[in-house]
């Protein structure tokens, strides 16, 4: 979105995944950030256990991998960050997230 919208550019962060195995090898599972590598960060997606919902009010858990297990384990570093430097604007959060 920033490459079409420049507004987005400074606040936008995009999640590629790469999975670390048991052996400790590492292997992109996503797109790789390419163009995108000015507002993109990495993170492990892979095994990461989460709730499913079964039927009626039964959940259960299982292991998932993606880039859907990746992000919000990325939005939960940005929570972090924001309540260490609350005054922070967006765009000063993103680059501390990139740059560290």
């Amino acid at each position: 979105m920033p490459l079409y919208f420049s507004a987005l550019s400074e606040a936008w962060i995009n999640v590629a995944n790469v999975s670390t195995f048991e052996n400790g090898t590492k292997m992109l599972n996503s797109s790789p950030c390419a163009t995108t590598a000015a507002f993109c960060v990495s993170h492990d997606g892979y095994h990461v256990t989460s709730s499913q919902y079964k039927s009626g009010s039964d959940h259960f858990a299982m292991n998932s991998n993606g880039t859907s297990m990746a992000t919000p384990q990325v939005a939960g570093a940005i929570a972090i960050l924001w309540e260490a430097f609350p005054d922070n604007a967006p765009e000063v959060i993103t680059k501390r997230l990139l740059l560290t």
